[in-house]
């Protein structure tokens, strides 16, 4: 998926639900049902926000890639 120009994939296996990106990009990620995060807004996301909240994944469930193709997370 797209966010912000940013391409993300989230590795569900890995998800604890630990929620430390939650605090950091609300309305932008959330835990579903099932507890694994997820991307619930993808259109005027605050870039930076975004990023942090990806990077403070304790199990790097977020990989990052930049418009170049890049990889910014994990790093």
């Amino acid at each position: 998926m797209v966010v912000s120009g940013l391409t993300v994939q989230i590795d569900r296996s890995k998800c604890a639900g630990f929620k430390d990106c939650l605090g950091i990009a609300p309305g932008i990620l959330d835990l579903g049902d099932d507890g694994i995060v997820r991307v619930i807004e993808t259109e005027g996301v605050d870039r930076e926000a975004f990023l942090e909240a990806c990077s403070v994944c304790p199990v790097d469930v977020f990989v990052v890639l930049d418009e170049k193709g890049r990889q910014l997370i994990p790093r």
